[in-house]
């Protein structure tokens, strides 16, 4: 709520200025009614922002205009297509509880609730003594409409479609009745009362800022100062009907509520010296068509104040797949320093040996058995040596994306990433490939299937790129669009994570290789690892000693339809069990077809939604977004001849 608040409050500010603004422009064309009607618009977007305002769109406006993009659409996958092999290990699930740490924005958020539901207390006891005076208020019969009178006043006041008089009203002459019934008449005209309960009520929700005092103040006066250009344009003589205010204002005991005093003593003298301007001419308010001018202006700027959001151009990225570097020998003290002989250029590791083939219909597993079902998929090989087994030109471009080393911006991760791979004739997406690709290349010395190191990165990620290019003949290049995001962010409550003891989880080699057996627990104690699942009709996730940003990466990659940023700002090392519901919310990522969950039951009910989990177990959630997302696009490619 509090990033509700601050957002609204700025976008406020700049709908105040330029109102004040246009105000100031206008100079002496703008009459009383005409400034009252202006801020009573700031006044409604306010409101509008603080209700609606987090439901609009947002359009980033750019600080630098960015390039031009062609319009190009994501390669479609066949809907028979047999899915991929990829498991996810798991680990044991944490028996302790999870305590629940106070922080500071739970502080700011219960002082805001605290002065706000004061300030909203007396606004609605100012609403009950008001409709309390009504109801105790006689009619009388004048002739001109809601009019009444009351012994506890001491002046005239409206009060929403009614007027009140003060019973003195019978020994007034008829020049004075006139008057008041005539300004009391035009504040019921204008509806300066609803106007006033508006502006009271925005006070109460942001009495933390200023634009909503002034605003309050200056409508208050401005009210009165339109009803005093009513009254005079239409009764004449505002040199009596300034003495007439003198003499009400010195009977005013004080406020009365949400009434619109006549007399009221806190602005008298600036009401009287606007009267007595002989420079001035008075209006007796705003036409039918200057109110629709004013609202034609006012919606689309509150509209643009609610939807614009600046924003940066992303930086402009490198194209290139990342090089190794051949780094210079150092030079000793002692040397004869001589220049250093030109940068060794960067050096792009290359497969030697290739071999590329169609996948025929019926061929068998792969090597080992392994590739998921009808054989495809990328099976553990020997070091130097990558086997992909039936697998499309997108399908290969997804894995090198996700497994290795390309580091796409803000991309959701996973192999089944949608929209990722862009452009390109359709057979990239529908016909099948077996390579076999071997190197002796010292960056592939090592490597494995599930790693992480830079050499495996490199391996699974700019060698399979690079050998793409060479056999297909593959032209890319990249490109940065606003995409809808999540933002994971803090809830009202604070963070409730759990912290990983220094011991609290067995480490294990991120690089591998590894078997089954090596993320199984012992003596009780987890793995360092985090592993996201199903059971039943719900999904898991279960962590130890793991960053937030592995489940900032998991979710878009395995669970969500979009990426995630992480706005949380917390930097430690975790352990949590997550279980949720498989709904429409967290709909999976899954090949055509594969669908894991079972239907509910009532001894495997369906969990709660992701959201509702992250708030109760991890006091985080997740809000809708949008940021830029980078994609490959396929500028061309050819089919390769068989070798």
């Amino acid at each position: 709520m509090l990033p509700h608040l601050l957002d609204v409050s700025i976008r406020s500010l700049i709908l105040a200025l330029i109102a004040f603004l246009f105000l100031a422009i206008a100079g002496r064309r703008r009459t009383a009614a005409l400034q009252h009607a202006v801020l009573a618009t700031v006044v409604c977007g306010m409101l509008a922002l603080f209700s609606f305002g987090s439901a609009l769109p947002r359009l980033p406006l750019r600080i630098l205009n960015a390039p031009a993009l062609a319009n190009v659409t994501p390669r479609p996958i066949p809907a028979d297509r047999p899915p991929l092999d990829f498991a996810l290990p798991a680990i044991a699930r944490p028996v302790t509880s999870q305590p629940r740490t106070f922080h500071w924005q739970d502080l700011a958020l219960y002082a805001y609730l605290a002065v706000a539901l004061a300030f909203l207390a007396h606004f609605l006891t100012g609403m009950f003594l008001a409709r309390k005076l009504l109801a105790r208020a006689r009619p009388v019969a004048l002739g001109v409409g809601n009019v009444c009178e009351s012994p506890t006043l001491a002046v005239p006041v409206a009060l929403g479609p009614k007027i009140l008089l003060p019973v003195e009203w019978r020994s007034w002459d008829s020049a004075k009745l006139d008057a008041v019934l005539a300004h009391e008449r035009a504040h019921v005209r204008r509806r300066d009362g609803l106007i006033a309960a508006l502006a009271g009520l925005n006070r109460c929700l942001f009495w933390f800022h200023p634009v909503a005092w002034i605003l309050v103040r200056r409508l208050s006066l401005l009210a009165e100062q339109a009803c005093d250009d009513a009254c005079v344009a239409e009764l004449g003589d505002p040199d009596r009907y300034a003495r007439l205010l003198l003499e009400m204002a010195s009977v005013v005991g004080g406020a009365h509520g949400h009434a619109l005093t006549m007399a009221a003593p806190s602005h008298i003298r600036q009401r009287i010296d606007a009267l007595l301007d002989d420079r001035r001419t008075f209006s007796r308010g705003l036409t039918a068509t200057a109110w629709a001018s004013v609202l034609l202006c006012a919606i689309p700027l509150v509209l643009c104040a609610g939807i614009v959001k600046f924003d940066r151009q992303p930086p402009t990225l490198s194209l290139d797949a990342p090089h190794l570097t051949v780094p210079a020998p150092p030079l000793l003290i002692a040397q004869n320093q001589t220049p250093a002989p030109p940068a060794a250029p960067a050096i792009t590791p290359r497969f030697d040996d290739v071999s590329v083939k169609p996948c025929a219909e019926g061929d068998g597993a792969g090597r080992g058995g392994r590739g998921g079902e009808g054989g495809r998929g990328i099976p553990p090989s020997p070091n130097g040596e990558i086997y992909i087994h039936c697998l499309s030109v997108v399908e290969i471009i997804n894995i090198a994306a996700d497994l290795g080393d390309l580091k796409l911006l803000n991309d959701p991760g996973g192999p089944n990433a949608l929209g990722r791979v862009q452009g390109g004739p359709a057979w990239i997406s529908t016909d099948l490939w077996t390579i076999d690709a071997k190197t002796t290349d010292p960056v592939a010395s090592h490597w494995n299937l599930v790693g992480s190191s830079p050499t495996s990165r490199i391996f699974k990620g700019t060698m399979t790129v690079a050998m793409l290019e060479e056999q297909f003949r593959l032209r890319t290049h990249r490109k940065v669009e606003e995409v809808p995001m999540y933002s994971l962010t803090l809830a009202p409550g604070g963070p409730g994570l759990q912290p990983t003891p220094e011991d609290g989880c067995i480490r294990i080699n991120p690089d591998g290789p590894h078997v089954a057996s090596d993320f199984a627990p012992v003596n009780g104690k987890p793995v360092c690892v985090q592993g996201a699942g199903w059971e039943g009709p719900n999904w898991t996730i279960n962590a130890a000693g793991q960053p937030l940003d592995r489940l900032v990466r998991t979710l878009p990659a395995f669970i969500l339809d979009r990426p995630v940023l992480d706005k949380t700002g917390l930097t430690g090392q975790y352990t949590y069990h997550l279980k949720f519901a498989h709904d429409q919310f967290a709909p999976g990522r899954f090949p055509s077809g594969m669908n894991p969950f079972t239907a509910p039951t009532a001894d495997d009910p369906l969990a709660p939604t992701l959201n509702t989990v992250l708030e109760q177990e991890l006091g985080l959630t997740l809000v809708p977004d949008k940021g830029p997302r980078e994609f490959i696009v396929i500028d061309s490619a050819a089919r390769p001849p068989s070798n």
